[in-house]
C-alpha cells in the first residue's frame, strides 16, 4: 500500500546519493500470521526546527503472510517497476539482516547500494555470542567489543581491505585462546 507522493517523494529524495535518504524496509514481527513490512526515509525537503534533522516519513508498506524469497519478490518486483525511470546507482536500500528481503533487493535493484541497520547487526552478534559462550564472560565481552565498538571494530570498517585485516586480527588473537 501506498500514494502516489509517497513514491515522487522517494524518486526526489531516495535516488540521490549525494544528498537523499536511505530506502529502509524492516519486517515487523508478533502481529499473528501477517508480517508488516514497512519502508521508511527521510524527507531531506524538511528540517526539525530544534534538531536540523529530516524527518523520517513512512513509504510503501507490504503486509504478507509469509517471509521468503517468492514472496518478497513480489514486493521488490512491483515496486522495481514503479521506479524502473530511476538511476538505480543513485540508490541505497537498508534494512535489517532478514536474509529472503536482502536477496530481492539485490536481484530487482542490482545497481543500488545496500546498507544494513547496525542496531540489528549488534543485537544478532549479541544473541548469538550469548547463546555460544554465555552472556557475562570476558571473552563474549571482548569479542562483542571487537566486533561492535563504533570506532575500532570491525562494525567501523569502511572498506573490504580493512575489513579482512581487522576480521584476521580477531581470529588471530580472541578467538585464538
Amino acid at each position: 500500500s501506498y500514494s502516489d507522493t509517497q513514491l515522487r517523494d522517494i524518486k526526489s529524495f531516495c535516488f540521490n546519493r549525494q544528498s537523499g535518504s536511505v530506502l529502509s524496509f524492516d519486517k515487523t514481527f508478533n502481529l499473528g500470521h501477517i508480517y508488516v513490512t514497512p519502508s521508511v526515509y527521510k524527507n531531506v525537503a524538511l528540517q526539525h526546527r530544534r534538531t536540523a534533522e529530516s524527518p523520517i516519513f513512512l513509504g510503501p508498506i507490504f503486509v504478507h503472510g509469509h517471509s521468503d524469497v517468492e514472496t518478497y519478490g513480489t514486493f521488490f518486483g512491483h515496486l522495481a517497476t514503479r521506479f524502473i525511470d530511476c538511476a538505480q546507482t543513485e540508490l541505497t536500500l537498508g534494512s535489517d539482516d532478514e536474509l529472503a528481503m536482502r536477496k530481492c533487493m539485490s536481484v530487482f535493484f542490482p545497481s543500488a547500494s545496500t546498507v544494513v541497520c547496525a542496531r540489528h547487526l549488534r543485537e544478532n552478534v549479541s544473541r548469538k555470542l550469548d547463546s555460544v559462550i554465555g552472556a557475562k564472560t570476558s571473552m563474549r565481552a571482548e569479542l562483542f567489543s571487537s566486533v561492535c565498538d563504533r570506532s575500532h571494530g570491525l562494525m567501523s570498517c569502511s572498506d573490504l581491505i580493512s575489513f579482512d585485516a581487522m576480521a584476521k586480527n580477531i581470529r588471530a588473537n580472541e578467538l585464538a585462546r
